[in-house]
């Protein structure tokens, strides 16, 4: 299943046909338009979609319908759907809101270096033999963190 989005803007849903349905002169892929521009309203149009044809390749399978008739309720349904579409404003959906209670998380506190700790650092690194440059930047750099 895909979200397909065409060079007009317009999002498309696609899907490929199970192979038992291609065996039986099914195409490979079928292709709907979500009649809409909005990648968020596109979503979740494309899930309905997708949920519908997968019901309709299962019905398919079951009872070997043609591809005629397959098409045919095919259209009906996609009609159905896009009615419902028509009705709503793009910017609405059905999709469940979320509940109003929400966790903040508090940033920690940041354990700072002490002056002490940096000059024990330092004194440790110098006994190490590195040079000494470094050492000069490096209670400035850590300050400023």
């Amino acid at each position: 299943m895909y979200l397909l989005r065409l060079p007009n803007s317009v999002y498309y849903t696609r899907i490929a046909t199970p192979l038992p349905l291609r065996e039986r002169g099914y195409p490979k892929e079928l292709k709907f338009s979500l009649l809409t521009r909005e990648r968020k309203v596109a979503y979740l149009r494309n899930i309905e979609q997708v949920q519908l044809l997968h019901a309709l390749f299962d019905k398919a399978k079951a009872t070997a319908l043609s591809y005629a008739e397959f098409k045919a309720e095919l259209a009906d349904t996609i009609n159905q759907l896009r009615q419902n579409y028509r009705s709503q404003p793009e910017t609405t959906t059905s999709a469940p809101k979320l509940s109003g209670t929400t966790v903040v998380k508090t940033a920690s506190s940041r354990s700072s270096v002490g002056k002490e700790e940096l000059n024990h650092f330092i004194k440790s690194k110098q006994l190490e033999m590195l040079p000494s440059k470094p050492f000069n930047n490096s209670s400035s750099a850590v300050m400023i963190f």
